[in-house]
């Protein structure tokens, strides 16, 4: 497929410059060079990633630069891309990931060998002690097998996508569904009858930041992706769902309480990491330590453990299926 444009979506914010140069790095240097970056700046003071990025747009052609006069937050920031962008396929990358050199030449191919209109793949994880980790080890779902895993946990990472246009097209881009907004995407992407993918193998290095806006939000993203895939489950139209209703119901966690989840959910990740990873001494002192220490990792680690009980069920079905 050399010769379909991809259109790299990617928004700035706060990131060190280190990171944000290795991440527009890792997009610029892919083996499938037929694409187009597209940064935005959603933080208009940031003057060392400004005056990096512009240098990056200066010196390469294929790095479109833009910056938002106030911030917007990263639906807002995605939204005003999508309504730039004219390229028939779209990827998205986060400022402090990094991509693996065939990332898109990968996820390309699965979506067009698998006649799909949305794909996605694993990633391995940068913890921020340095240690690097491995997912779970997932079977490659396709179609019904990802829309069934998708009823019992966010399957999706979001920094891993490559669609066709008209998926963002026809759902009028994202919802503002705050810090959860990629779940509500591949909700209602099933709904409308999308064809989905997701890969096993990792494309995507994730980098874990403690302290980031994603961390300190984490149990209000927790809370409303409960509710949404209930919802799912029951079948009812998520496009119904109102995000100020959303928003609203699970905005009125204080500080304390999100740092503290924030912690756990921290500890949950290594502790998975190291268990996907084959480090069972390390993920039993892990665990351990989650469920003594801390009453919002406990509650985090049977949620996962029942969640994982479940989706094992439907990837057992989908090993058997190939």
């Amino acid at each position: 497929m050399m010769g379909e444009k991809i259109a790299v979506l990617m928004t700035a914010y706060n990131e060190e410059k280190e990171w944000v140069c290795e991440s527009v790095d890792s997009v610029l240097g892919q083996t499938y060079d037929d694409l187009h970056l597209y940064v935005l700046l959603d933080n208009p003071e940031n003057d060392v990633l400004k005056d990096m990025l512009k240098a990056y747009e200066e010196k390469d052609s294929r790095v479109s630069f833009f910056i938002n006069e106030k911030n917007l937050g990263l639906v807002g920031s995605l939204n005003k891309l999508l309504g730039i962008v004219t390229e028939k396929y779209i990827a998205r990358m986060d400022a402090d990931d990094i991509c693996e050199p065939d990332r898109l030449e990968r996820e390309m191919n699965f979506l067009t060998d698998n006649n799909l209109d949305f794909v996605m793949s694993d990633c391995s994880f940068l913890y921020p002690n340095g240690e690097r980790g491995c997912g779970q080890s997932i079977p490659a779902l396709i179609g019904e097998e990802f829309n069934e895993a998708s009823a019992y946990g966010n399957v999706s990472l979001h920094n891993t996508w490559l669609m066709r246009k008209e998926v963002y097209d026809s759902l009028n881009g994202y919802r503002d569904v705050r810090f959860c907004e990629d779940y509500d995407f591949v909700l209602r992407a099933i709904q409308h009858k999308f064809a989905i993918g997701r890969m096993s193998e990792e494309t995507v290095v994730y980098r874990l930041r403690t302290g980031s806006v994603s961390s300190l939000n984490a149990k209000e993203q927790f809370e409303k992706a409960k509710l949404l895939r209930y919802m799912y489950r029951k079948g009812r139209n998520v496009s119904e769902i109102s995000p100020e209703k959303l928003n609203d119901r699970f905005s009125s966690y204080g500080m304390e309480q999100k740092e503290k989840f924030a912690t756990a959910k921290t500890e949950i990740d290594a502790f998975a990491g190291s268990l996907y990873g084959g480090s069972y001494v390390s993920a039993m002192g892990k665990a351990i330590k989650i469920l003594f220490l801390s009453s919002e990792g406990r509650k985090l680690f049977f949620n996962l453990f029942l969640g994982r009980c479940r989706l094992s069920a439907v990837y057992k079905k989908a090993k058997n299926s190939r």
